[in-house]
């Protein structure tokens, strides 16, 4: 994998080549098969998780129907600001191809690389901001998000 690879996923298409190379430098690259874990409700949210390729399951405890969503999608977007727990467990439904960005690591590019952590920080709050609009527009004006 290269840093060009990450132009594939939304969040970080808009970013310059030499931003994502920055980026590229922290992300961690796995591949996971079908059926494995990405991660566990309850456990500690310790960073981003970037989906690019595949289709994942998430279930909860407290929901009885699971999720499925294909690639690529945010996994964790709260996770490099703040400490918290999972809310759900995400199972790998096919085979996955994966970025994973520590809390550590996201502190690490913000000393070295500012301008690179708060862009990244931008792209996940507005996609954030797309995902409240989308449960406004589904579940009409009385949800509050």
């Amino acid at each position: 994998m290269n840093p060009e690879s990450l132009k594939s996923l939304p969040l970080l298409s808009d970013m310059s080549p030499s931003q994502r190379q920055s980026l590229f430098e922290q992300l961690e690259y796995r591949r996971i098969e079908r059926g494995r874990r990405l991660v566990s409700e309850g456990s500690e949210a310790e960073g981003l998780v970037l989906v690019q390729s595949g289709r994942v399951r998430f279930e909860a405890d407290c929901e009885p129907h699971a999720l499925i969503e294909e690639g690529p999608i945010t996994l964790g977007r709260y996770a490099l600001i703040r400490a918290g727990q999972r809310e759900c467990t995400a199972f790998a439904e096919t085979p996955c191809e994966i970025w994973r960005l520590s809390r550590t690591a996201y502190r690490r590019l913000f000393e070295d690389c500012p301008e690179v952590a708060c862009r990244l920080l931008e792209a996940l709050l507005a996609e954030s901001a797309a995902l409240s609009q989308e449960m406004i527009e589904s579940f009409g004006p009385e949800v509050r998000v």
